[in-house]
């Protein structure tokens, strides 16, 4: 009989390209696999609650194996972080059910992304983007009418993607500006913005560019409405980057 473990994970991204498994790349998948392997027996693969790209980082990534062997959750905790390098961190381990599936019994994922308009402490770096822009603050609650609810998001995705459904339920978007005083209060008069998405699914890349369309729109490139009118496609020109990798963080997933 097997037993499946579950694994809530945090990640520095920075050092990893994405979390599947590359040929002659370093990956999440294949660093903590590396690490199960080394304790667990006739483990063959992981399975995650999703993928995040090059650069992404996590605070509660779900990861699941299957085994044979019976352990104890807190020694197989410490082991496990004993043996991984200090960019990954096993934050809890818990057997499951045998019908637990790490994605397609996830409710919702929680994801943010950190951005800010001074600039960035050299130990934020890899965290927060800096933006070239003074954003509008007097529009940061307009967002949440566009993008909430149940949707077609797919002009907000990358080539790549193989979702044949490309519509997803948002449950939450929103921005907040907070005083930032640093961590040595170093800093005057600084602002760090969070931008909190949560929905019970993303197409590939769907976070970034979203933001990065939210950031045109923050600049005075475009309106509200505008923005409005390219998602339900009643706009065919609405030019945006899609926003860097490092300031996006997956924070948890609920089942």
């Amino acid at each position: 009989m097997l037993t499946k473990y579950k694994l809530c994970v945090a990640y520095d991204g920075y050092d990893f390209c994405g979390y599947q498994i590359q040929v002659n790349h370093p990956t999440v998948e294949e660093t903590v696999l590396n690490a199960v392997r080394k304790i667990v027996k006739g483990v063959d693969k992981l399975k995650a609650s999703g993928r995040t790209d090059s650069g992404v980082h996590s605070e509660g990534q779900i990861i699941l194996f299957e085994t044979a062997e019976i352990f104890d959750k807190n020694q197989l905790l410490y082991s496990l972080n004993q043996i991984l390098p200090n960019t990954i961190w096993i934050k809890t381990v818990d057997s499951v059910g045998s019908s637990f599936d790490a994605r397609f019994s996830a409710k919702s994922r929680s994801y943010r992304y950190l951005f800010m308009s001074d600039k960035v402490p050299i130990y934020l770096r890899d965290r927060v983007v800096q933006v070239s822009f003074i954003p509008d603050d007097s529009i940061l609650d307009d967002f949440s009418n566009v993008f909430c609810g149940t949707h077609d998001f797919k002009c907000f995705r990358s080539v790549g993607s193989n979702d044949n459904c490309t519509v997803r339920s948002l449950f939450e978007f929103s921005i907040f500006k907070r005083q930032y005083p640093g961590l040595y209060n170093e800093l005057k008069d600084c602002f760090i913005y969070e931008v909190s998405i949560v929905a019970n699914g993303f197409l590939y890349r769907m976070v970034r560019h979203i933001v990065g369309s939210v950031f045109e729109v923050l600049r005075g490139k475009y309106s509200v409405e505008e923005l409005l009118k390219y998602f339900h496609a009643e706009r065919a020109v609405f030019k945006y980057a899609v926003a860097p990798a490092k300031g996006l963080t997956l924070l948890k997933v609920t089942y």
